[in-house]
């Protein structure tokens, strides 16, 4: 018998396969093939805007086909269905054959379309032999996802699995969305965005990473899908081209609408984004100042905390001896900052817990880069990062509040939807940092500059977590200023100075004229929101 465990490459995961009980190998071969293929569906994507793909009016629609009827299959394996699989599978790999001599990324992307294909493949083989189709979406994809590593990822799948979890309605990524994939999306999500007739393949994938139907039940998003699924093949084809995938999204479109659920009111969209973007944080207004401050709505002990600071410093603190070496002067620099950062969280412990994220992505761009020693031979560095990873650890395990918002953060698909509102998003943050007190409100225009500027590495999973609490503090800020989220307006502005700050049962009065000022800009910082954290 081959315990999951072992499950670490095709072979290994062709004796699994073969295991099974006949009469649930297929369906079982499907959904994990179908899975592997979605994980890097984006690398095929991010390849589309390339100079190669432009100069053959490649699409995204024959990849995505064979995605969407495979992932079907899962839950509607009936004739009907597989009628629509020849055509479909045909053009993946038609796809995936046109750049097979293709070299670096042009031949990920290709191993990404191989994938896909085999997925389609895996839904429509012989009960028999479906799952040597299976084993190869596993391997395209592992081949496809560069320094990803796709068994550990099938490993646990296939343990939710055993535990009765309905594979296609969770989410796709357990962890952290690595971060090549992260940047693959974000890449090929941008292209979408620009590129007329490939919106719903940008909001399904969205909702698929999150774990999060298309429509208002999982019901009736299966009976969509479907639907999209058996398109007339003519019509499929058209999307093979540039001019033909508008025609294709407006007929993808007309069948959306059959099942678009009225919109949430903007009251209802606050209160999903309030409840992803939760934290053990409260913002309220300081009766002393009449400004907002943030704080731990349950703090950790104190001791607990002063601890994990001290010891944070103390590892900061070993690059003071080596101030004079140029090799760590780099480093030494850094952590200047983040003795600030550290002592300047308060008792917040996400704050500590991405900070310690923060700096440990930081030390790997640098080592990346070759600005210092090596990382994991330098007992130095090696030493402050295994200290700094610990501490993470360690408040994890110690705040509840932390682990759920790792969660929620991961339910949250990395986009641009912030980038493109950037100037309505810091002229919020400026005014709510006038209105409050030093410390973490405060320093939102400086953070927004920050984290709102795009980075390449490792530092974007990190750059996404602090989005997340961005937003979340927008949100928490400007209903304790007085906005009304049902009412899509200000409760209170004004003051009879018409300039000063006070409170009117909790919350902070501001002046009309600002108010006034801010108002567009807060609208368009709001849909920009509502559409980072996939609700709108």
């Amino acid at each position: 018998m081959v315990a999951i465990k072992e499950i670490v490459d095709r072979d290994t995961f062709e004796a699994w396969l073969e295991e099974q009980p006949e009469e649930h190998r297929h369906d079982i071969a499907v959904v994990l093939a179908t899975r592997c293929a979605l994980r890097v569906f984006p690398v095929w994507g991010a390849a589309l805007h390339q100079d190669w793909a432009r100069e053959r009016d490649l699409t995204i629609y024959p990849v995505f086909r064979a995605l969407l009827i495979s992932g079907v299959a899962c839950k509607f394996p009936i004739p009907v269905v597989f009628a629509t699989y020849g055509a479909a599978n045909a053009a993946a790999n038609a796809v995936a054959a046109y750049d097979a001599g293709a070299a670096g990324a042009d031949a990920a992307a290709a191993d990404a379309a191989d994938a896909a294909a085999a997925a389609a493949d895996t839904a429509v083989a012989d009960v028999i032999v479906a799952y040597l189709s299976a084993v190869e979406a596993a391997d395209a994809a592992d081949i496809a996802a560069t320094d990803v590593d796709i068994w550990t990822t099938l490993r646990a799948d296939i343990a939710a699995m055993e535990q009765g979890k309905d594979l296609m309605q969770w989410r796709l990524w357990q962890d952290d969305i690595p971060g090549p994939m992260v940047r693959s999306w974000r890449a090929a999500s941008d292209w979408f965005a620009r590129t007329p007739g490939h919106d719903f393949i940008r909001h399904w994938y969205n909702a698929l990473v999150a774990a999060r139907p298309l429509t208002g039940d999982w019901d009736s998003h299966w009976n969509m899908l479907e639907e999209i699924a058996l398109i007339d093949h003519k019509d499929w084809d058209k999307g093979n081209t540039s001019a033909g995938a508008v025609e294709l999204a407006a007929i993808i479109a007309e069948i959306e609408e059959k099942y678009k659920t009225p919109p949430k009111p903007q009251g209802n969209l606050a209160e999903d984004a309030l409840a992803l973007t939760q934290r053990n944080e409260q913002v309220s207004v300081n009766p002393k100042t009449g400004k907002l401050h943030v704080e731990a709505r349950e703090p950790l002990p104190q001791v607990l905390y002063d601890r994990m600071q001290r010891k944070l410093n103390r590892a900061l603190r070993k690059f003071d001896r080596v101030e004079g070496n140029g090799a760590y002067f780099l480093l030494y620099q850094d952590t200047q900052d983040w003795h600030l950062d550290i002592n300047q969280t308060g008792n917040l412990p996400t704050d500590l817990y991405e900070i310690c994220g923060e700096i440990v992505a930081h030390v790997k761009r640098r080592d990346r880069n070759g600005e210092i020693p090596d990382a994991k031979t330098d007992t130095l560095i090696a030493g402050f990062v295994e200290i700094v990873q610990s501490v993470g650890v360690e408040i994890y395990s110690a705040d509840s509040e932390t682990r759920e918002f790792v969660e929620r953060v991961q339910s949250v698909m990395p986009n641009t939807a912030l980038e493109e509102e950037t100037a309505a998003l810091l002229k919020t943050a400026q005014f709510i940092g006038e209105h409050s007190d030093p410390g973490a409100l405060a320093d939102l225009p400086e953070t927004g500059k920050q984290i709102l500027a795009p980075v390449e590495d490792e530092q974007d999973l990190v750059q996404h977590s602090q989005r997340v609490t961005f937003v979340g503090r927008l949100l928490r800020a400007m209903g304790a200023l007085g906005w009304s989220f049902t009412e899509n307006a200000f409760k209170t502005a004004g003051t009879s100075a018409g300039k000063t700050i006070g409170t009117t049962a909790g919350v902070a009065v501001v002046d009309a004229a600002s108010v006034q000022i801010l108002t567009p800009y807060w609208h368009s910082a709001l849909s920009a929101i509502f559409r980072f954290l996939g609700l709108g």
